[in-house]
């Protein structure tokens, strides 16, 4: 797939890398991919809800 856009090519690209980070992450921990995302969603989400404590 050709891939003509200059913008579209680096969003292609960073979404690889994530995809491939992600799995290597979950790789590492001996968890699914899944189970990596989830993980880091409720990180952010208690991260937020301090952020809003304060």
């Amino acid at each position: 797939m050709k891939i003509d856009q200059p913008v579209v090519q680096i969003l292609v690209r960073t979404s690889e890398e994530n995809r491939d980070w992600l799995k290597a992450k979950a790789l590492g921990q001996d968890r699914s991919v899944n189970w990596i995302v989830n993980k880091i969603l409720d990180e952010a989400r208690e991260k937020e809800a301090e952020r809003h404590a304060i």
